[in-house]
């Protein structure tokens, strides 16, 4: 059972990020909606699973991201708001 949530929650990342990717070449724009959705069905996919140190590693990257949010805002977008949020 856990094998085939992992796969399906491998799928719903890929197919999100393509998706987003898509809209993004197409419009120039990353819609938040569409990242706070897959970001919440990651979470949630992660919380399911039970793995505290898969639930590490997603802290860490929210981390990160975080990082990068916060220097596209002191560098006046050198690097994109977008980067941060994916």
């Amino acid at each position: 059972m856990r094998e085939m949530l992992e796969i399906v929650l491998k799928i719903l990342l890929l197919t999100g990020l393509f998706y987003i990717a898509w809209f993004d070449y197409k419009t120039k724009l990353i819609e938040t909606e569409w990242l706070v959705l897959f970001g919440v069905l990651g979470l949630a996919g992660v919380l399911l699973q039970g793995d505290m140190d898969l639930l590490r590693q997603s802290c860490l990257g929210m981390l990160v991201g975080g990082a990068v949010l916060l220097f596209a805002w002191i560098s006046k977008e050198s690097v994109g708001f977008g980067d941060g949020w994916l």
